[in-house]
Protein backbone atom coordinates (compact mmCIF):
# COMPACT_ATOMS: atom_id res chain seq x y z
CA UNK A 1 0.00 0.00 0.00
CA UNK A 2 1.52 3.60 -0.82
CA UNK A 3 1.04 6.02 1.31
CA UNK A 4 2.45 10.04 1.80
CA UNK A 5 3.67 11.13 5.03
CA UNK A 6 1.17 13.82 6.72
CA UNK A 7 2.90 14.38 9.74
CA UNK A 8 4.51 18.05 10.24
CA UNK A 9 7.23 16.28 11.67
CA UNK A 10 7.78 13.29 9.55
CA UNK A 11 8.44 10.13 11.06
CA UNK A 12 10.19 10.99 14.53
CA UNK A 13 10.58 8.47 17.94
CA UNK A 14 6.65 8.52 18.76
CA UNK A 15 5.46 7.38 15.36
CA UNK A 16 8.42 5.14 14.76
CA UNK A 17 7.14 3.47 17.99
CA UNK A 18 3.81 3.44 17.00
CA UNK A 19 4.39 1.97 13.98
CA UNK A 20 6.85 -0.87 15.58
CA UNK A 21 4.16 -1.70 18.33
CA UNK A 22 1.51 -2.23 15.71
CA UNK A 23 4.21 -4.44 13.44
CA UNK A 24 5.10 -6.44 16.43
CA UNK A 25 1.18 -7.48 16.58
CA UNK A 26 1.53 -9.88 13.39
CA UNK A 27 3.58 -13.14 12.95
CA UNK A 28 3.99 -11.55 9.13
CA UNK A 29 7.23 -10.02 8.37
CA UNK A 30 6.30 -6.31 7.92
CA UNK A 31 8.75 -3.35 5.67
CA UNK A 32 8.44 0.11 4.99
CA UNK A 33 10.07 0.72 1.24
CA UNK A 34 10.79 4.47 0.45
CA UNK A 35 12.85 4.58 -2.93
CA UNK A 36 15.13 1.63 -3.20
CA UNK A 37 15.29 1.69 0.81
CA UNK A 38 13.56 -0.90 3.05
CA UNK A 39 13.47 -1.53 6.77
CA UNK A 40 11.98 -3.65 9.04
CA UNK A 41 8.90 -2.18 10.78
CA UNK A 42 9.55 -4.40 13.55
CA UNK A 43 12.94 -2.34 14.35
CA UNK A 44 12.55 1.22 15.70
CA UNK A 45 16.09 1.78 14.71
CA UNK A 46 15.73 0.45 11.25
CA UNK A 47 12.48 2.27 10.92
CA UNK A 48 14.03 5.98 12.13
CA UNK A 49 16.60 5.70 10.02
CA UNK A 50 14.77 6.03 6.64
CA UNK A 51 14.76 9.60 8.26
CA UNK A 52 10.73 9.46 6.68
CA UNK A 53 10.18 13.45 6.18
CA UNK A 54 6.48 15.11 5.72
CA UNK A 55 5.25 14.37 1.98
CA UNK A 56 7.44 11.79 1.46
CA UNK A 57 6.06 8.60 -0.28
CA UNK A 58 6.20 5.74 1.17
CA UNK A 59 4.86 2.02 0.38
CA UNK A 60 4.13 -0.99 3.26
CA UNK A 61 4.55 -4.15 2.68
CA UNK A 62 4.39 -7.64 4.16
CA UNK A 63 4.45 -10.94 3.67
CA UNK A 64 3.05 -14.14 5.81
CA UNK A 65 0.06 -14.87 7.75
CA UNK A 66 -2.10 -11.72 9.04
CA UNK A 67 -0.39 -9.62 6.36
CA UNK A 68 -2.91 -7.60 4.90
CA UNK A 69 -4.43 -6.91 8.38
CA UNK A 70 -0.99 -5.57 9.25
CA UNK A 71 -0.61 -3.39 6.15
CA UNK A 72 -3.96 -1.90 7.03
CA UNK A 73 -2.65 -1.39 10.73
CA UNK A 74 0.03 0.40 9.84
CA UNK A 75 -1.70 2.56 6.78
CA UNK A 76 -4.11 3.40 9.48
CA UNK A 77 -1.55 5.06 12.02
CA UNK A 78 -0.26 7.35 9.02
CA UNK A 79 -3.96 8.71 7.48
CA UNK A 80 -4.76 9.22 11.11
CA UNK A 81 -1.67 11.00 11.05
CA UNK A 82 -0.58 9.23 14.48
CA UNK A 83 -3.05 10.99 16.90
CA UNK A 84 -1.58 14.65 16.38
CA UNK A 85 -3.63 17.52 15.08
CA UNK A 86 -3.31 18.20 11.59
Amino acid sequence: MELTVSNDNGVHVRPATQIVETANRFECEVSIRRGDEDANAKSVIEVLQLALLQGERIEILADGKGADKAVQSIAKLFQDNFGFEH
